[in-house]
């Protein structure tokens, strides 16, 4: 599955951070990314996403797999946007 983001911040949570492999710490934002499965496509918003000052990004391990899962879920159901947290 590929994944492309197309980031609309919607809320930072300033106590929330983790470490980035810059060695900064990424800040927490919940943010709508688009992610699809083959040619078809699904917005999930409200995924939360640490993004950091240098210009990465990234989900913790379990938020990955529940964001594929909402994807899988929003395309089987013929979806456009799909909540992150169902």
């Amino acid at each position: 599955m590929g994944l492309l983001t197309t980031a609309a911040r919607i809320d930072v949570n300033m106590d929330k951070k983790a470490k980035c492999l810059c060695g900064d710490y990424a800040k927490l934002q919940y943010i709508t990314e688009k992610g699809r499965i083959a040619d078809q496509y699904v917005y999930v918003s409200n995924v939360p996403v640490y993004k950091c000052d240098c210009g990465e990004s990234f989900m913790t391990g379990p938020d990955s797999i529940q964001f594929s899962e909402q994807v899988r879920v929003g395309i089987n159901k013929g979806l456009h946007t799909i909540n992150f947290n169902g």
